[in-house]
C-alpha cells in the first residue's frame, strides 16, 4: 500500500488525477445506485449505536439521503479546472468522513458479534481501514480495485489525518483514524452480510430513480440558495451540508409510501437468527411489536420457516444425540463415536464416562462394559476398550472378578501377585483358576511375588514349615541346621540338671537351716514373678500386633516357654501329631526325671524330703501355668484367614476342624484338663482347705507340703495364690479365645493387668515387701508396654471395630455409675447405725488378760466375731459403761478370783443387767462365788473415790449386789487352763455359740501329733496366766509361719518331738523355781533344741549367784545331782536375749512383736 505523505507541490496534480477517476466511476454506473451502496456503509456506526432494528433502519434511511444529496450533485456537476481546488477541500471533507465511519462501524461490529465474515463490495472500504491497521492480517487482499483508489483520493483530499508516522502506529495498534486516542480497537475482516442483515436489505430494496433524486437536488438548491440570501457567503460550506439534510429530509416527509417499502418486516428473521418475544424463544411467526429477531445460542439452531408474510427462521433446540457449540448455526452436529448427549439443548456431547464405550454416532447414552470391567479412558468408543480395573482381575477371560485380600492386582490383564505376609495357593477346578489367600505367620516368610512363593527354604501352606534338615532364620528364611538350632532340644536335659539344685534348695527351705531358706525363698519369688511376667509377654507377643525390632526378636525367643519350638531339624514338614504329641510331654518327662533322682538320691542315702520334691513340682506347675495353658490352648487358637478358612496361629499350614486338626484338638482336650483344669482346681481346693488346715497341728503338716502355694503370701492374704493363677490362666485364655478380635485382645488384656495391679496395691499379699514392690514394677512395665503396642495393631476388622465401641460406650457408662456407688456407699455408711459389739470381754486384767486374747483369737480362728476387748479398744474406755449398754449384745463375765472387787468390772456387769444385756459367765480356775454376807459388804472393798465413780455413772452399790445375786444364779460355763488346747478351743466355741444364739458351733481341729512338731513351746503349769499366754503364741506361731508346733506338757512330749529343731520357752514370775519346768529346759538341751526365749513382762531375770545356787542345791524338788546340768541349761537359756511379747497389749502390738520373733525361728 502506497502511504508517502506527498508534497504540497504534488497535491494540485493528485487531486486532479483522483477526481477525475471518481467523476469517471460515476458515469460509468447509475449514479444513485453506486452512491446509495457506498453510503450504505456509513449507516454501520448508526446500527452500532442503536437499539432496536426498525430504529436502525428508519436512521439509516435518514442519513444515506442527506448524505446523497451532497454526493450526488458533486457527480452531477463536474466542475472546471480552476474549480478543482475549491472542490479539492469539499472532497477531502467527504471522503475523510466515510474513511472514518466505515473504519468505525466495523471496529464497533466486532465488539458486538465474534464472527468471521466474508468480504464484499460493500465491505471494501472497511477492509481498507483494517490494512491500515494490521497490514499482515489483510495482505492478501489486492488494492487495485475501485476501493484502493477511493483510499487514495482519501488520502490525496485529507493528507494531514492519514501521515506516515500514524499508519505505523496503526500496526502496533497504538492508534485509530479519527477516534479518540484511549480507544484502541482491533479491529478485522468481519462478515457484515451476516451481522447486519437488516442494513443489506436496505441497501437491497432501496433504490432511488432520477426524478427523485432531482426533486431532492431542486430542493436541497432552494434550501441553499435561501440560507445564502439569509447569511451571506460565509456560511457557504455549512449551508451547503444543512441544505442536503434538508432536502433529504423534506423528500422523506413527502415520499413515505417509497422508502417505506425498503424497510423488512420486524418478525423477518434470517439465517442463523430466531424469533424471540420477551426472552421467549417462537416456534411460528407473530406480529406483536415486542417480537425481535435475535442470534441463536449454543445448543440451538435456525430453521427456516414459511408463511403467507413470507419466509422467516425460529431457533429450535438441537435433539438429543446432537450438538452445537457456536451461535448462529443452522443446524446441530451429530455427537460422535464414544460421545453422548443425553439431553436436548446440548452445547457439546460429553465423553462416555469410565467404565462405558458407544461405538456409534448421534447416541444418547453409552453402554456399560460387562464383567466388572471399565475403561482406561474417558470416551471409549468400542468394547475392546474395556479391561479390568485397578483392584481387580481377569478371570478365566471372561470377567473381572474382585482382587482377593492379600493380593495386588493391577488391573487390565496382568495376572495377580500375592503381596508380603500372604501365600496364595493357586489350582485349578474343572479347567477354572481359583484362588485361596492364607495369612502367614511372619510376613517375612511369605514375599511378595508369583502366587505360591516361600522364602528360600520354606515349603508348605503359608509357607509354615522349613525342608527337614533346615531351621528358620532371622530373615524368614531357613538355613541347614547347625549346633545353635539344636538348643531348644538340649533344653530338656539342662532343665531336668537345672532343677538337681532346685530341689537341694528346696530341701534347704524344709530344713533347719531357717536363715539361708529365707534368702533362698526371696531370690525364688523374684524370679519366680519374673518368669511369670515373661509368659504374660509371649501371650502378648501372639496378639495381632505388627511388631518391630529388637522388641519382636526379644518377645519372639520367649516363645520357649510354651515349646513353641520347630522341629524341622529333626522331623519331616506335616508332623504336626507327633510334634505337638512331643510339647505336651515334656513336663511328665522332666517329672520322670526328677522322680528318678529322687529315687537315686534315696538309695545313695542322701534322701531328699518327700515335701521338697512335691514344692518344687508345684513351684514348677504354678509359675509355668500360663505357659503350659498357652501350649495346651494352641490348637483352639484359629485365626481368619482371606479366603473364609481358619487356620492355627503357629502352624499357620493346618486348617482348623479339618481332619489333619482332629488329633490335635483330641490331644489338646487331654492337655487341657491334665494342666490347666487339674492344676487350678487343685488350687482351689488347696485355698478351701487352708482355713481348716491351719486351725490344726496336724493341717499344718499338711501345709508343709505346699509352701510352694501359700508360703509365698502374708497368712491373711493365702487366697491370693488362687487370685494369682486364675490370673494367669485368664491372660493364657486371651489370645486363644479373642484371635478373631485383636482389638478386643489388647483392651482385655489392659483390663486384666490392671485388675491385677488393683488388687495387688490393695491386698499387698506378697509376704516379703521387696515382692510387691517387685511385683508392682513388672506389672507396671507390662502395662505400658500394651500400650505402646497398642499403635501397632492390625485393626481391618469392621466387627471388631463394633465390638470396641460397644466396650468403650460400656466403659463411658461405668465411669458416672462407679461414682454414683461410691457416693451412695459413703453415705450409707455414715448414715446407718454403728455395728454392735457381739460380745464384751468383762474380765480382771491381771488375772484373765492373757486368757481374753486368747478366748479372741480362737474365735476369729474359727469365724468371725466382732469382740471388745479393752486392750484393744483404747480410745473408748471414757464410755466403757455406755458400750455395754447401748452397744454390745451379750456380756461374758470372765470369773477370776479378783474379778468381783475390781471397781470398773462390778460397773460393767451392773450395766448389763439394769439395761437387760444377757451375761454369761465364765468360770475360771480358783474363782469361788462369794457368801451373802460378802456380797452386802462389797462397798467396803472401794474406796469413797470409786464409790463416787460409779455413783456418777448412775450405778448404786444396791444395783452392784443386785448384779452379783443375778450372776449366781446364771448358767455358765467352766473352764480349766490346764487341760489340753483341743478342750479349751472346743469351750470358747461354746461360749461363742450361745452369744450368737442359734449357730451351730465349729469342729474343733486336732492339734496333731508332738513327733511332727517343728517347734516346741514350753512354760510353767502354775500360772494359769502363762499357760494362757503359751497358747496365744502358739496360735500366732501356726498362723504366720505355718509351721506344725506342740505345746509339751512333760519330758515325754520332748522325748517324741523328733522333727523339733526350736523351743519357744515363755519365761514368767516364778518359772524358774518351777521344777518340772527346770526338767523340761534340760531336756531340750540334751536334745539339741535351739531356744528362743519369750519374756511376758512379769520375769525377773535371777541374780549372778543364781546359777552357783542352782548347781550346788538344784531347784525346789531335785537334788543336787541334777544341779550342775540345770545350772548349763538355764545358762543356755537365758544367756540368749529374750524378746517382749506382753499378752495384755493391743493386737497391734502383738503382731509387732510376734514379727520379730518369727524372724529369729
Amino acid at each position: 500500500m502506497d502511504a508517502t505523505v506527498w508534497s504540497a507541490s504534488t497535491v494540485e496534480g493528485r487531486v486532479s488525477q483522483a477526481y477525475a477517476e471518481y467523476v469517471a466511476a460515476c458515469k460509468r454506473n447509475n449514479e444513485s445506485v453506486v452512491l446509495i451502496r457506498w453510503l450504505a456503509s456509513v449507516t454501520n456506526k448508526v446500527a452500532a449505536e442503536t437499539k432496536t432494528q426498525h430504529d436502525r433502519m428508519r436512521a439509516a434511511v435518514f442519513l444515506s439521503m442527506a448524505c446523497l444529496r451532497k454526493n450526488f450533485s458533486s457527480c452531477g456537476l463536474i466542475p472546471d479546472e480552476e474549480s478543482l481546488r475549491k472542490a479539492a477541500y469539499h472532497c477531502g471533507l467527504y471522503f475523510n468522513a466515510l474513511y472514518w465511519l466505515a473504519g468505525e462501524a466495523i471496529q464497533k461490529k466486532q465488539l458486538l458479534w465474534k464472527f468471521r465474515p466474508k468480504c464484499h463490495l460493500l465491505e471494501h472500504l472497511c477492509l481498507d481501514h483494517a490494512k491500515l491497521l494490521n497490514p499482515m492480517q489483510t495482505s492478501n487482499y489486492s488494492e487495485e480495485d475501485m476501493v484502493g483508489r477511493i483510499k487514495r483520493l482519501a488520502v490525496t483530499c485529507h493528507p494531514a489525518q492519514l501521515g506516515k508516522t500514524c499508519l505505523q502506529r496503526y500496526a502496533w495498534h497504538a492508534c485509530a483514524t479519527m477516534a479518540q486516542a484511549l480507544d484502541l480497537r482491533i479491529v478485522s475482516h468481519w462478515n457484515l452480510e451476516t451481522l447486519a442483515p437488516d442494513v443489506r436489505d436496505l441497501m437491497i430494496n432501496m433504490e432511488v430513480s432520477t426524478f427523485e433524486a432531482l426533486r431532492m437536488m431542486y430542493a436541497s438548491a432552494e434550501a441553499v440558495q435561501k440560507m445564502r440570501a439569509d447569511l451571506g457567503r460565509a456560511l457557504e460550506l455549512h449551508e451547503w451540508w444543512q441544505g442536503g439534510w434538508m432536502g433529504a429530509c423534506e423528500w422523506l416527509l413527502e415520499r413515505r409510501d417509497i422508502w417505506e417499502g425498503w424497510i423488512s418486516l420486524k418478525s423477518k428473521c434470517y439465517a442463523g437468527q430466531g424469533m424471540q418475544e420477551d426472552g421467549v424463544w417462537l416456534t411460528k411467526r407473530s406480529l406483536n411489536a415486542t417480537v425481535t429477531c435475535s442470534l441463536c445460542p449454543a445448543g440451538r439452531y435456525s430453521a427456516l420457516l414459511e408463511d403467507d408474510l413470507g419466509a422467516t427462521a425460529v431457533c429450535r433446540p438441537c435433539r438429543r444425540g446432537t450438538s452445537q457449540k457456536n451461535a448462529g448455526s443452522v443446524s446441530c452436529d451429530a455427537c460422535e463415536d464414544g460421545h453422548k448427549a443425553d439431553q436436548e439443548e446440548a452445547t457439546h456431547c460429553q465423553k462416555c464416562p469410565q467404565g462405558q464405550y458407544q461405538p456409534e454416532f448421534g447416541a444418547t447414552k453409552c453402554r456399560s462394559c460387562q464383567g466388572g470391567k471399565t475403561t482406561a479412558v474417558l470416551g471409549a468408543s468400542s468394547e475392546g476398550d474395556c479391561i479390568c480395573r485397578t483392584g481387580r482381575y481377569l478371570w478365566n477371560g471372561t470377567e473381572c472378578l474382585s482382587c482377593p485380600e492379600g493380593m495386588d492386582c493391577p488391573g487390565g490383564s496382568a495376572f495377580p501377585m500375592q503381596l508380603s505376609g500372604f501365600w496364595v495357593e493357586h489350582s485349578y477346578v474343572e479347567g477354572l483358576s481359583y484362588f485361596s489367600v492364607f495369612s502367614c505367620r511372619d510376613a517375612s516368610r511369605c514375599p511378595a511375588g508369583e502366587p505360591g512363593q516361600c522364602n528360600v527354604g520354606r515349603t508348605g501352606r503359608a509357607c509354615a514349615d522349613c525342608f527337614r534338615g533346615y531351621a528358620s532364620d532371622v530373615d524368614g528364611s531357613c538355613k541347614p541346621c547347625d549346633a545353635l538350632s539344636l538348643w531348644p532340644f538340649l533344653l530338656l536335659p539342662i532343665v531336668m540338671l537345672g532343677l538337681l539344685p532346685l530341689l537341694v534348695a528346696a530341701s534347704i527351705l524344709m530344713s533347719r537351716a531357717r536363715r539361708v531358706a529365707v534368702s533362698i525363698f526371696i531370690v525364688c519369688v523374684i524370679f519366680g514373678q519374673l518368669v511369670v511376667c515373661l509368659q504374660s509377654l509371649e501371650a502378648i507377643y501372639q496378639f495381632e500386633i505388627s511388631w518391630i525390632d529388637p522388641a519382636k526378636a526379644v518377645l519372639s525367643s520367649l516363645a520357649i516357654f510354651s515349646l513353641d519350638i520347630e522341629f524341622s531339624c529333626i522331623l519331616d514338614p506335616q508332623s504336626h501329631v507327633v510334634e505337638y504329641g512331643s510339647q505336651l510331654l515334656a513336663y511328665p518327662v522332666v517329672l520322670l526325671g526328677t522322680v528318678g533322682f529322687w529315687l537315686l538320691a534315696r538309695w545313695v542315702k542322701r534322701p531328699i524330703s518327700f515335701n521338697s520334691f512335691l514344692n518344687l513340682h508345684g513351684v514348677l506347675l504354678v509359675a509355668l501355668l500360663t505357659a503350659m495353658s498357652l501350649t495346651v490352648m494352641r490348637p483352639f487358637q484359629c485365626r481368619p484367614n482371606p479366603n473364609g478358612l481358619h487356620t492355627m496361629s503357629t502352624r499357620t499350614d493346618v486348617i482348623c476342624w479339618s481332619p489333619e486338626h482332629g488329633p490335635l484338638v483330641v490331644l489338646a482336650s487331654l492337655g487341657i484338663l491334665a494342666y490347666p483344669v487339674a492344676i487350678l482346681s487343685t488350687i482351689a481346693f488347696l485355698t478351701w482347705k487352708y482355713p481348716t488346715w491351719l486351725r490344726s497341728g496336724g493341717g499344718l503338716e499338711v501345709l508343709e507340703k505346699y509352701k510352694f502355694l501359700f508360703g509365698r503370701f502374708r497368712p491373711e492374704r493365702y487366697y491370693y495364690a488362687l487370685l494369682l493363677s486364675a490370673h494367669n490362666m485368664v491372660v493364657a485364655l486371651i489370645p486363644a479365645a479373642l484371635v478373631a478380635a485383636p482389638a478386643l485382645q489388647v483392651g482385655i488384656m489392659g483390663i486384666v493387668i490392671c485388675m491385677k495391679l488393683t488388687a495387688q496395691s490393695l491386698l499387698w499379699p506378697w509376704r516379703i515387701d521387696v515382692a510387691n514392690y517387685n511385683d508392682l514394677v513388672l506389672s507396671t512395665a507390662l502395662l505400658i508396654l500394651l500400650l505402646l503396642a497398642s499403635p501397632l495393631l492390625r485393626l481391618n476388622q469392621t466387627d471388631t471395630s463394633f465390638l470396641v465401641a460397644v466396650l468403650l460406650a460400656c466403659v463411658l457408662c461405668i465411669l458416672p455409675l462407679a461414682a454414683l456407688f461410691t457416693a451412695g456407699l459413703a453415705v450409707t455408711v455414715r448414715l446407718r447405725p454403728q455395728s454392735k459389739y457381739d460380745a464384751f470381754l468383762c474380765h480382771h486384767k491381771a488375772g484373765a488378760g492373757a486368757l481374753c486374747r486368747f478366748f479372741k483369737l480362737i474365735v476369729h480362728k474359727y469365724g468371725r466375731m466382732n469382740i471388745f476387748l479393752d486392750s484393744d479398744e483404747l480410745d473408748d474406755l471414757a464410755r466403757i459403761f455406755e458400750i455395754v449398754s447401748s452397744d454390745t449384745r451379750c456380756v461374758v463375765a470372765v470369773l477370776t478370783p479378783e474379778l468381783l472387787q475390781r471397781m470398773w468390772c462390778a460397773g460393767e456387769m451392773t450395766s448389763a443387767r439394769k439395761y437387760g444385756i444377757p451375761i454369761i459367765p465364765l468360770y475360771c480356775d480358783g474363782f469361788a462365788f462369794p457368801d451373802e454376807d460378802c456380797i452386802n459388804k462389797i462397798e467396803s472393798v472401794w474406796t469413797e473415790e470409786q464409790q463416787y465413780t460409779l455413783t456418777s455413772h448412775g450405778i448404786a452399790m444396791e444395783d452392784i449386789k443386785a448384779t452379783y445375786r443375778h450372776i449366781s444364779t446364771l448358767e455358765g460355763y467352766a473352764l480349766s487352763r490346764h487341760s489340753s488346747l483341743e478342750e479349751q478351743e472346743r469351750l470358747v466355741l461354746d461360749v461363742a455359740a450361745a452369744v450368737l444364739r442359734g449357730t451351730r458351733r465349729a469342729d474343733v481341729a486336732p492339734q496333731g501329733s508332738v513327733s511332727s512338731a517343728r517347734i516346741l513351746l514350753c512354760s510353767t503349769e502354775r500360772e494359769p496366766e502363762a499357760i494362757s499366754t503359751v497358747l496365744i503364741l502358739q496360735q500366732m506361731v501356726q498362723q504366720q509361719l505355718r509351721i506344725a508346733t506342740f505345746r509339751v506338757r512333760s519330758l515325754k512330749d520332748i522325748a517324741a518331738a523328733s522333727s523339733a529343731s526350736f523351743a519357744l520357752v515363755l519365761l514368767s514370775q516364778g518359772v524358774l523355781e518351777d521344777p518340772d519346768f527346770a526338767l523340761q529346759i534340760g531336756q531340750m538341751r540334751a536334745q539339741g533344741l535351739s531356744f528362743v526365749p519369750v519374756n511376758d513382762g512379769t520375769f525377773q531375770f535371777p541374780p549372778s549367784d543364781f546359777y552357783m545356787q542352782v548347781e550346788e542345791g538344784g531347784v525346789a524338788g531335785l537334788g543336787p545331782n541334777a544341779g550342775r546340768s540345770l545350772a548349763k541349761a538355764y545358762q543356755a537359756l537365758l544367756g540368749i536375749l529374750a524378746l517382749p511379747l506382753t499378752p495384755h497389749a493391743s493386737s497391734g502390738i502383738l503382731e509387732r512383736r510376734g514379727a520379730q520373733l518369727f524372724r529369729l525361728t
